[in-house]
């Protein structure tokens, strides 16, 4: 290695998506990177040999993320160290860990996507100026992405559903019902939605909505279960048995390009598909949730009753506009980490 060293981590598919194109962009500022896809050793004995001149981590859903050893090691060397925040949602627990205080393993300077991302961390007491709004990567690759295809494109990407005929296609985005914080993603007095089976998971009762919505409507539409990176097929062997189609693996704009109407509750998948110019309907158990979509919250049709759900799947929700790329988010990255170092003593 030649130049200054900024050393990565990151291990959930959110973080993945987030910080695509870091790489390059933290190369054309002339750093080098080194990026760890799994650990070993510690983090003191590593950030001794690597000798970064800063640390990038994602944030995930691991409560003893590594990403919080190398953080501290980090700090301790006053090293400047970069957390890499993908969505307003759980901002109170991305840097909890196992501990009662909301930023017990935080690092000094936060990336994030969008305003409401931002707004999330300043109220929680995290230092204003230690955050930079960058854009999301992912979604100005979509952008890009959306203004080279046709609509013959679209077409060919009906193939993905080869046994829905001239049906009207519905993908359902499923997530996990399991996460960071207390429960977030099961049955609370807030809810506004109940499901059909009595699950207590927000994804069983979301989708058991669409799916009792669904009936009443014309053109018997073939209905997809895209299920989420890390779900299998087994994990909701019974909830997938009433969809007319199971969608995993592949890249996930590949998988909701063709459809009529993509729904879901908040997964990065329906901002992706919004951006793309699909037609997106977001499905809320908690009114409160529509935080969690972050600055899509104010462009993305979301419902949270099931007189919502009805009226809207009876008049589908237009597609967005397209919406410039407005720049590189990963050179806006690079840029503000390149700052921090030159500040650093």
């Amino acid at each position: 290695m030649t130049g200054p060293t900024v050393l990565m981590f990151a291990e959930d598919p959110g973080a993945l998506a987030f910080l695509r194109g870091i790489e390059a962009a933290l190369r054309d500022e002339g750093f080098d990177i080194a990026a760890i896809p799994a650990t070993s050793g510690g983090a003191e004995a590593l950030i001794d040999h690597v000798k970064p001149a800063a640390v990038l981590v994602g944030t995930s859903e691991n409560l003893d993320s590594f990403a919080f050893e190398l953080t501290r090691s980090a700090r301790a060397r006053h090293i400047p160290t970069f957390g890499a925040v993908d969505s307003a949602a759980n901002a109170a627990f991305r840097f909890r860990g196992r501990s009662a205080a909301t930023f017990a393993h935080a690092p000094a300077a936060l990336l994030v996507p969008d305003d409401a991302s931002r707004a999330a961390f300043v109220a929680l007491g995290f230092p204003a100026g230690g955050i930079t709004v960058t854009g999301h990567p992912r979604l100005a690759e979509v952008a890009r992405l959306r203004e080279s295809m046709s609509a013959e494109d679209r077409i060919a990407a009906r193939v993905h559903f080869a046994g829905a005929g001239e049906r009207p296609v519905i993908v359902f985005v499923s997530e996990l019902s399991t996460g960071l914080g207390d429960d977030p993603f099961r049955k609370t007095p807030a809810y506004t939605l109940g499901g059909t089976s009595g699950s207590e998971a927000r994804t069983d009762i979301v989708a058991e909505e669409l799916l009792h919505a669904a009936r009443a409507l014309p053109g018997d539409p073939w209905l997809v279960l895209r299920l989420h990176p890390k779900q299998d097929a087994d994990d909701v062997a019974e909830l997938a048995g009433r969809f007319d189609q199971v969608s995993r693996g592949g890249p996930g704009l590949d998988a909701v390009r063709g459809a009529d109407l993509v729904t879901g509750m908040t997964s990065a998948l329906l901002a992706e598909a919004a951006v793309f110019g699909r037609p997106v309907l977001s499905i809320v158990p908690d009114p409160a949730e529509r935080a969690w979509l972050g600055d899509m919250a104010g462009r993305i049709a979301c419902v949270s009753t099931r007189r919502e759900l009805g009226a809207a799947l009876a008049h589908w929700p237009a597609p967005l506009p397209p919406q410039p790329c407005g720049g590189d988010p990963a050179a806006r990255m690079a840029a503000a980490i390149r700052a921090e170092i030159e500040r650093a003593p």
